[in-house]
């Protein structure tokens, strides 16, 4: 009986203590935290994309304007050239000859038309001058010798036929002596309106072929357009080139600053953005690391243009296409074409947190 009790009492203990700790405050949970209420949260995060170095401007092609044979090639691939320097050269033997005949041709119309301006010469004068005198005299002679034969007629001692050579050259002398005093009077007189605009088109003419054979002639040399670097030379003297199926000659590119062309993937592509820092690293290179930062982002997808080959990329994506400006220093230590690896500091910017309405309660 007496152990009974004890048990009960002992049970009765044990039952108290664990109400009473069951009954105390209990530890507070931990609070979440919250932006402020219409405010976003962001976050950076690194996206890696692959791109190629290039240079002011893409590869360019250069072609000929013109049809014929390739006569030289003054550059090599590697070579560094000035805008306006000479690439190549078409024959043009044909062409330089009909712009000698063209310039000659303005040089004819421009001695006419200063003639006509500048009038006849002193000399041009003193000789048409001494002309007139010359058929003033033989016009007096034919006078002379005419009365002489008129007298003679009339006095029954000479020939009608006579009488008719002697009017004949007397007339024909009144005539020339007519036509030298014409054109004297013409060396003497300015030129007419109509036959100083007649020359000067004649002119304009002759100047307008003469550049446009010039524009031929020039057609037939292949120039640098900017300054840059010969990437592959693609044609040999003697080659023949026609306008229907046009080859490039020469390769260059604009290399006075350098760019990267990158490729981020679709899954990144929103997250990328103008203004962002980029690491850039170049395949291979030893220490080739430089900074940069995104200039430009393109507005559509396209098929990724670029593959490594690497087990872990991704081949069946689109792609965004980005520029990435280059440091000064970047200059000389990096290819045109060179493959290179992309890290970029993109924000993600998640969705602002609106508040939570008011909770019911008593």
């Amino acid at each position: 009986m007496r152990l009974e009790i004890i048990s009960v009492v002992v049970a009765l203990t044990v039952a108290g203590w664990v109400f009473v700790q069951s009954s105390g405050t209990p530890d507070p949970l931990p609070t979440p935290y919250h932006p402020p209420s219409g405010e976003a949260s962001s976050a950076v995060r690194e996206v890696f994309a692959t791109g190629r170095v290039e240079g002011a401007s893409r590869e360019v092609g250069l072609t000929f304007e013109a049809t014929g044979r390739l006569s030289s090639v003054e550059v090599r691939a590697g070579q560094r050239v000035q805008a306006g320097q000479v690439l190549a050269r078409l024959d043009d033997q044909e062409q330089v000859a009909e712009l000698d005949e063209a310039r000659a041709a303005v040089q004819v119309a421009l001695q006419q038309l200063r003639r006509l301006h500048n009038g006849a010469t002193p000399e041009a004068l003193a000789v048409q001058a001494a002309q007139v005198a010359a058929l003033e005299v033989q016009l007096k002679h034919s006078e002379v010798t005419l009365a002489r034969t008129e007298r003679i007629i009339r006095e029954n001692a000479g020939s009608r036929q006579k009488l008719d050579e002697d009017q004949y050259l007397h007339a024909l002398a009144r005539a020339n002596l007519e036509a030298g005093r014409a054109r004297l009077r013409e060396l003497q007189a300015k030129a007419r309106d109509e036959d100083l605009q007649q020359a000067q088109s004649q002119l304009d003419v002759a100047r307008a072929r003469a550049t446009a054979v010039a524009s031929r002639v020039d057609k037939r040399i292949l120039r640098a357009p900017v300054a840059g670097i010969v990437l592959e030379v693609h044609l040999e003297p003697g080659a023949l080139l026609t306008t229907m199926q046009p080859a490039p000659a020469v390769t260059m590119v604009g290399d006075h600053h350098l760019r990267i062309r990158g490729y981020v993937d679709e899954f990144d592509a929103i997250s990328v953005q103008p203004g962002q820092a980029v690491q850039v690293t170049a395949v291979g290179a030893q220490g080739g690391t430089f900074p940069g930062h995104v200039i430009a982002c393109s507005p559509y997808l396209v098929v990724k243009p670029q593959l490594r080959n690497r087990p872990e990329e991704l081949t069946d994506v689109k792609v965004r296409e980005i520029l990435v400006e280059l440091p000064a220093e970047a200059h000389g230590k990096l290819l045109i074409g060179l493959p290179v690896d992309l890290r970029i500091e993109a924000s993600v910017t998640a969705a602002p947190v609106m508040p939570s309405p008011p909770s019911g309660g008593a």
